[in-house]
């Protein structure tokens, strides 16, 4: 029943995506055809999906400021679940904001979401604003994941203003000795300031952008459970639980 339940809460969560992203014209014709080949090909099992993907993820510069126990080791060094890629780390590197802009010019007219974030925290990077800002101003919509220390009021205006259509926080223990057992760095009371601020200023602003607090069950963190509910359901936050 709970594979179920969780599936149920992500199909949810993805038709209201599609229905704000229609609602704002972030959604042709164009786009959803090719969404629906991409889907079709996939059940099929045919190895080329598509001339272009469904969504496309940009790693803007994969730094953090955490360090979580399951993402990088005491160096920072990232790990790399390749196996094919051997014991090394992920190299990093920052990409220029004009080979984004190329990206997302050769994408607009297909692509649903363009997702900025893979392994890093996407407010360390400088120009984040102005790329969610050129995403907007082409009609493509845009995902962050941020571990939400970084987080105001001030970044949420910039971001919401930008045109962020959707933001995924990750918050994992609501205590800060529960949530040290994943994040080497991190500041739990920080993360729920942040989460508060964009939930304030998405409310304010009436910008409509959706946000998800994204909880990862583990034995050690799962007390805390109801705690978070009570939290989001205050903020008025989706949340997310998975193992």
């Amino acid at each position: 029943m709970k594979k179920y339940a969780v599936r149920n809460q992500y199909l949810r969560l993805h038709t209201k995506l599609i229905l704000k992203l229609i609602a704002k014209g972030k959604i042709s014709p164009r786009k959803i055809w090719n969404a629906f080949v991409c889907w079709i090909k996939y059940h099929l099992k045919i190895t080329r999906s598509a001339s272009f993907p469904l969504m496309i993820s940009i790693e803007l510069w994969n730094e953090c400021n955490v360090n979580c126990v399951f993402c990088r080791n005491e160096k920072g060094e990232i790990f790399d679940i390749n196996p094919l890629n051997g014991k090394s780390p992920i190299v990093k590197g920052r990409m220029s904001y004009e080979l984004y802009c190329d990206i997302i010019d050769q994408v607009k007219d297909h692509v649903l979401v363009a997702v900025l974030y893979t392994n890093g925290e996407p407010l360390m990077y400088k120009d984040l604003i102005k790329c969610v800002q050129y995403a907007t101003d082409h009609n493509v919509a845009t995902i962050i994941a941020t571990n939400g220390t970084l987080m105001t009021e001030q970044k949420a205006r910039d971001l919401l203003n930008a045109g962020l259509d959707f933001v995924k926080i990750q918050l994992s223990g609501f205590t800060q000795e529960t949530y040290s057992v994943q994040v080497r760095k991190g500041d739990v009371e920080k993360v729920k300031a942040g989460i508060a601020a964009f939930d304030k200023i998405n409310r304010e602003g009436k910008h409509n952008a959706l946000v998800l607090v994204d909880y990862i069950s583990y034995n050690y963190n799962k007390h805390e459970f109801p705690l978070i509910q009570a939290f989001c359901a205050d903020k008025n936050v989706m949340l997310s639980s998975r193992r």
